[in-house]
């Protein structure tokens, strides 16, 4: 498979059959028929449930961050995840013109907030539709993600759709990234701590 190729949400993170997986907030019915295909354990919980009660898991997913800081979430996440587990964290791309003062992370805010909260080896992705059941997630560093883009997702359907696409398309990649996608995708891998410790 290629590397820049859009992957299904779950599949972003290294998931292996007999983990546990976390999935917080509002569900998705295709997501969870998703990860119980993979044979994994499936804890679902809110963001205020007692990690401690439910025991650590090897990954954690958050379809869609809730309206809050996101540094206490990842704080949260962090007293979830064991030492080395993964996390893939959704939310509102903040630059996206449809969301001009209403919230969400941009790319820098989001890598920021894991990185402080002791989370490494962020990947970021663009996410082309809904947001609590992305169904593509497009590598935003790889100089072939957009250009897959292009040709197979950013259909035009009208005349001011072929034109749109010819003025994206002159932009630099590193701009391209907020224009299109209405929501990102941050997956992380939790740095190694001691157990119980906040990261």
């Amino acid at each position: 498979m290629n590397t820049w190729a859009p992957r299904v949400l779950h599949f972003a993170l290294p998931i292996q059959s007999g983990e546990r997986v976390a999935v917080f907030g509002k569900v998705s019915p295709v997501l969870l028929t998703s990860l119980k295909d993979g044979e994994v354990d499936i804890v679902t919980a809110e963001f205020d449930d007692d990690p401690d009660a439910a025991g650590r898991v090897d990954h954690a997913i958050v379809p869609g961050m809730p309206e809050e800081s996101p540094a206490e979430l990842c704080r949260r996440l962090a007293r979830w995840v064991r030492p080395g587990g993964t996390v893939l964290l959704a939310a509102h791309n903040a630059r996206h013109f449809s969301r001009r003062g209403r919230g969400g992370l941009t790319r820098t805010q989001g890598e920021q907030v894991l990185a402080e909260q002791g989370f490494s080896g962020i990947e970021v992705y663009g996410i082309r539709n809904k947001l609590r059941v992305p169904r593509h997630l497009v590598p935003l560093d790889h100089p072939g993600a957009l250009g897959w883009y292009f040709t197979s997702a950013y259909l035009p359907n009208s005349i001011q759709s072929v034109v749109m696409i010819r003025l994206l398309a002159r932009l630099r990649p590193s701009w391209l990234g907020p224009i299109l996608f209405p929501a990102l995708a941050f997956v992380a891998r939790r740095g190694p701590g001691t157990e119980g410790e906040s990261c």
